[in-house]
This record gives C-alpha cells, sequence and structure tokens, in this order.
C-alpha cells in the first residue's frame, strides 16, 4: 500500500476451468496484480506531490501540463503498461480494484484546487490527452493543454480557486 495515495492490493479471485481451479493461475494472477497495483501507486504518487506544489488554481493548472506533457510521457514502457492494466480491467472484473484506487487517488489529488465534478472531469482528460500525445505524431502543445484545460474549469475566482458554486 502507498503511503500517499492509499492504493492497496485487491483480492484477485482464481478463474475456474469447468468446475475446477487453476493454481497455475493463481501466481500470474498475484503476480499482475502486484506488477499493476505497483505501477498505478508509480504514477499516482507523482500526481500528489504536484498538485500537492501548487499554490492555487493556476499553479495547479501548471501542475496538469507538466504531468501530460512530463511525467505521464517520461516513460514508453509505463505507457504501454498502463493501457495493458487499462485493457486487463475491461476484461476482468476483479482487477479492477486497481484502476478505481487509482482514479481516486488521482481525482483526491485534483480536488486540492478544483470542485470534485471538475476534478473528475480533469482526471479524464489527462488520461486522454496523455494517450493523444503519446500516439500522435503531431501532438497538441503544452499551450494546447493548457487552454484546453482552462476551458475545463471555467472561470475561477480571482485568487485562482474554485468558484463559490462548485465548492
Amino acid at each position: 500500500m502507498s503511503e500517499r495515495t492509499g492504493l492497496a492490493l485487491p483480492a484477485v479471485r482464481s478463474p475456474t476451468v469447468g468446475r475446477r481451479r487453476v493454481a497455475v493461475t493463481d501466481g500470474l494472477d498475484d503476480l499482475l496484480v502486484a506488477a499493476f497495483t505497483r505501477l498505478a501507486t508509480t504514477i499516482s504518487d507523482t500526481f500528489e506531490p504536484r498538485l500537492g506544489a501548487a499554490r492555487d488554481q493556476r499553479e495547479a493548472v501548471e501542475a496538469i501540463v507538466s504531468l501530460i506533457h512530463g511525467d505521464l510521457q517520461r516513460s514508453r514502457r509505463e505507457q504501454v503498461l498502463t493501457y495493458e492494466l487499462y485493457t486487463l480491467d475491461a476484461r476482468r472484473a476483479e482487477f479492477r480494484t486497481i484502476t478505481q484506487s487509482w482514479m481516486q487517488a488521482s481525482r483526491h489529488a485534483l480536488e486540492r484546487h478544483f470542485a470534485p465534478g471538475t476534478a473528475r472531469a480533469l482526471d479524464a482528460y489527462i488520461e486522454g490527452a496523455a494517450l493523444h500525445i503519446a500516439l500522435d505524431p503531431d501532438p497538441q502543445s503544452a499551450a494546447q493543454t493548457r487552454e484546453a484545460i482552462t476551458r475545463l474549469i471555467g472561470p475561477s475566482d480571482d485568487q485562482g480557486g474554485p468558484r463559490e458554486e462548485d465548492r
């Protein structure tokens, strides 16, 4: 379990073949859970200090741009593993605890500066933008990402915090 994000290893049920449990797969499932939990924790642990260091919403926007264009692009290996986790999650419900915990930790970090609904939208945008930047031969620039985030969060108060109605 990560101390910063609280991501925990989920319990994984053993698959069955016919009416028999497959013992060999148990070990593989345990390995997959441990590896993907470590990946999710590693990436999630990047969000917390970046967003925690932001003093206001404007700095939080810059932290998100840095996450999308820097941290989430730092390793092709991490990108491939992330997409493999998403695929595994889509196919096998017992692995969803990993991605659900990861999303919850990311949203929690975003909620330091944004209302819960906005944090949810930003979390989805971060995932999508990171994917497009990784795969697009002509990816969007940091300025385009900043503009998209600014449009997504809408107007803020003069201090750069969330709008009063979003609190």
